[in-house]
């Protein structure tokens, strides 16, 4: 370095101490969230680890208004640029709007929808990306408003509505995504 000119000197010096500053900014980044660096992608071109993905990086600019466009759309982890495990995203609020898992990019096991309010509306889980089980809908109170049964992607069950005050409204059951028998609806005496 003693040979250098003074001015490639300061180049270098300068150039050395911004990337320390961004090794240990990324440090800290995976020190504080926890969840290590984030948004990675490997020599493959596949995206791999936690990954954020803010309203601006889908619309390419800051959407004006209501809308927070810097605020993160969804939240989850890559391997090999498929989904996998818990995966979160938000309405233009900041407000959760749904947790789904995920297995090789494809909806596996228990998945809930929020409102933008937060409130849960729906709960439901799947089998290879598959509605599988019991489908609830909840009242924005949190009651429950209907439940429907899935059966590898069909109808296929039982299937109930409720008053807001949680009695019984209407009942049924499906067959492969059909109507058994018409449905019972019980009348609401106030």
């Amino acid at each position: 370095m003693k040979n250098m000119k003074p001015a490639f000197r300061y180049t270098f010096t300068s150039i050395s101490v911004i990337l320390i500053l961004f090794f240990a900014m990324q440090f800290s980044l995976a020190k504080t969230s926890g969840k290590g660096p984030f948004n990675l992608v490997d020599a493959s071109g596949l995206r791999q680890g936690h990954w954020i993905i803010t309203w601006q990086m889908i619309f390419g600019e800051v959407v004006p208004g209501p809308m927070n466009a810097a605020g993160i759309a969804f939240e989850g982890n890559y391997i090999d640029s498929r989904r996998e495990e818990l995966w979160t995203s938000y309405h233009p609020n900041q407000v959760k709007a749904s947790e789904i898992n995920y297995t090789a990019d494809k909806r596996n096991g228990s998945a809930g929808y929020f409102t933008t309010d937060g409130n849960l509306n729906l709960r439901m889980h799947f089998t290879n990306d598959i509605p599988d089980s019991v489908m609830t809908f909840y009242y924005p109170s949190g009651t429950v408003l209907a439940t429907y049964t899935w059966n590898n992607g069909r109808l296929d069950g039982p299937a109930k509505t409720y008053w807001d005050d949680g009695r019984l409204c209407e009942e049924g059951n499906w067959k492969n995504g059909y109507w058994e028998s018409k449905p019972r609806y019980h009348y609401r005496l106030r």
